[in-house]
C-alpha cells in the first residue's frame, strides 16, 4: 500500500512538472509570437492645406532607427528620388516587430551633410551614450562648407535639406497592425526674398550681400530646442551671386537656405551689387518693429526688399515654414469641375462614401476632373489614412493643362493595401490645387466651390 501511495505521489508530482512546464513554454511562445505589421509615416509637414513644395525641399533619401530594449532592431535606409521625384510623405512597413516599446530615429537626405549612419550596426547596443552620440551629431560648416546655400545651388550639387525626427510608442499586446507617425523638422531655415523695384528704372542684381548672422560654423542635425553647439562662430558677411535684371516695377523672388543662428540684432541684413546704392541694411521685422536677432530652424523669413531711388527699405515676417495663404478668388482664380467616378471602377456607393473592391488583383476606384483656370496650377491628391489605403503610382498628382495650353482629365485611383484583411477602414480623400506657390484644398464633391467640408470617404468592409 505505501509502496502505491509513494508510486502515485511520484506520478503526480511528475504530471504538476509537466503542466508547468507547458504552461511556462506557451507563456514563452505568445511573447515570442507576439509581433505586429508595423507601419510607420513619416511626414515633411504638420499644416494643411499643404504648402507648396519646392525642388530641393523633399525627400530624397530616408534612414529610419528602430530601437528596442536598449538595442538597435532595425537600421533601415531607402532612396525615394531614384525618379527624380522627392516626397513628402510615405509609409514604410515594417513586418514581425515586437509589441515592446520602440523609438524611432528619423534621418532625412544624410548624404547632404556628408553623414553615413549605416556604421549603426542590428543588434549593437543602444545606450544614452549612443543615443547622445546621434542625436548631438554637430555638422561642421566652417567656410560655410554646406549653408548657406541658394535654391540653384543645391540644384545644381544635387543635393537636399536635412531633417530628423524622432518618436516613441507603445507596442499594443496582441494587436497585428500599429501605426506610428514620425514629423520630420529640417535642419536648416529659408528665407524667402521678394525684391520690388520702384526705382523707375531697370535694376541689375549682381551680389546680394547678407549679413554675418545666417553663417554659423557649427550646427546641430538633431533638434536641440534653439541651442547651437558649443564654441559657434559665425563667418564673414555672405554674398550670394545675382545676375539678374528686374525690369522697372517688377518684382522677383529669391530663395536661400541657412543653418540656424542667434548671433543678434544687427547682424541680419541685406545689400545690393557694391553697396553704394543700396547698402547693407537691418531686416525689419513688421511684427515687433525690430531687426532681426535669431534665425532658427524650420522656420521661413519671409523678407520684401522694396529698391527706392533714394535707398531701400527691408521688411520682413518670421513664419512657419509650411505657412499658407487661404484667400482665393476661385472665380478668376481657379475653376474646376465636380470629380466623376467610374461606376464599374467600386462595389458600392453610398453619397460621399465609395466602398472599393476586395478583390485579389485590387481593383482600383477611379475618380476624374478637370481643372479649368488658371493654367498654370498642378495638384496633389493625399488620404487620410495611408497605412491601409494606396494610390496606384502615378494617379495622384499632376499639371492642370497639357503642352498645348489646353486642359486635360485628371485621374486619381485608389485602392486597399491589404484585400485579405477582416477589418473595416475608412480614409479621406484630400485633393490641393497650388497656384503660384500657394496651396488651397479644392472640393470634388461640388463643382467649381470653394466649400471644403464635404470630401469622399473611401471604404474597406466586408
Amino acid at each position: 500500500m505505501k509502496k502505491l501511495v509513494t508510486y502515485l505521489s511520484i506520478v503526480c508530482c511528475w504530471i504538476a512538472w509537466l503542466s508547468t512546464a507547458s504552461c511556462t513554454q506557451n507563456e514563452e511562445n505568445t511573447e515570442v509570437n507576439d509581433t505586429s505589421t508595423l507601419y510607420v509615416t513619416f511626414s515633411t509637414r504638420a499644416s494643411e492645406p499643404a504648402p507648396l513644395l519646392r525642388s530641393r525641399e523633399g525627400i530624397r533619401t530616408l534612414r529610419l532607427i528602430l530601437i528596442q530594449e536598449g538595442k538597435v532592431l532595425r537600421n533601415y535606409q531607402e532612396d525615394f528620388g531614384a525618379d527624380g521625384q522627392p516626397v513628402i510623405q510615405k509609409t514604410i512597413t515594417f513586418l514581425g516587430i515586437p509589441n515592446k516599446d520602440i523609438s524611432i530615429y528619423a534621418i532625412a537626405n544624410e548624404e547632404s551633410v556628408n553623414l553615413d549612419f549605416s556604421r549603426i550596426s542590428v543588434g549593437s547596443v543602444f545606450d544614452d551614450i549612443a543615443r547622445e552620440n546621434l542625436t548631438g551629431t554637430v555638422i561642421d560648416n566652417t567656410g560655410r562648407k554646406f549653408f548657406p546655400r541658394t535654391e540653384e545651388a543645391l540644384t545644381e550639387a544635387n543635393r537636399y535639406l536635412p531633417m530628423t525626427g524622432k518618436a516613441e510608442y507603445k507596442m499594443v499586446t496582441g494587436k497585428k497592425e500599429q501605426q506610428v507617425s514620425v514629423e520630420l523638422t529640417r535642419m536648416v531655415a529659408k528665407m524667402e526674398i521678394t525684391f520690388k523695384n520702384e526705382t523707375g528704372a531697370d535694376l541689375l542684381i549682381d551680389k546680394i550681400h547678407f549679413g554675418k548672422g545666417p553663417s554659423p560654423t557649427k550646427t546641430f542635425l538633431f533638434p536641440k530646442e534653439n541651442q547651437l553647439p558649443e564654441g559657434t562662430v559665425y563667418n564673414d558677411n555672405y554674398v550670394a551671386t545675382g545676375g539678374a535684371i528686374l525690369p522697372m516695377n517688377g518684382e522677383g523672388i529669391m530663395v536661400d537656405y541657412f543653418c540656424e543662428s542667434n548671433a543678434g540684432a544687427g547682424h541680419y541684413q541685406l545689400g545690393l551689387n557694391d553697396l553704394t546704392d543700396f547698402p547693407l541694411t537691418n531686416i525689419i521685422d513688421t511684427e515687433t518693429k525690430q531687426p532681426v536677432a535669431f534665425l532658427w530652424r524650420n522656420t521661413c523669413l519671409r523678407v520684401t526688399a522694396t529698391a527706392k531711388v533714394s535707398g531701400w527699405e527691408l521688411k520682413c515676417s518670421v513664419l512657419p515654414w509650411d505657412y499658407t495663404e487661404t484667400e482665393v478668388d476661385y472665380e478668376t482664380q481657379l475653376s474646376y469641375t465636380q470629380g466623376t467616378w467610374d461606376k464599374q471602377s467600386y462595389l458600392n456607393r453610398e453619397g460621399n462614401k465609395i466602398q472599393l473592391f476586395r478583390n485579389p488583383e485590387r481593383t482600383p476606384a477611379v475618380i476624374t476632373f478637370t481643372i479649368q483656370t488658371p493654367n498654370t496650377a498642378t495638384w496633389q491628391a493625399s488620404l487620410t489614412d495611408p497605412m491601409h489605403f494606396e494610390f496606384v503610382e502615378g494617379f495622384d498628382s499632376g499639371k492642370a493643362v497639357d503642352e498645348t495650353g489646353k486642359p486635360v482629365k485628371q485621374t486619381i485611383k485608389i485602392r486597399v493595401k491589404d484585400p485579405d484583411s477582416q477589418e473595416s477602414y475608412e480614409t479621406q480623400l484630400k485633393v490641393h490645387a497650388i497656384i503660384a506657390g500657394k496651396s488651397y484644398e479644392i472640393n470634388l464633391v461640388g463643382e467649381g466651390s470653394s466649400t471644403t467640408d464635404e470630401r469622399f470617404t473611401i471604404i474597406q468592409s466586408n
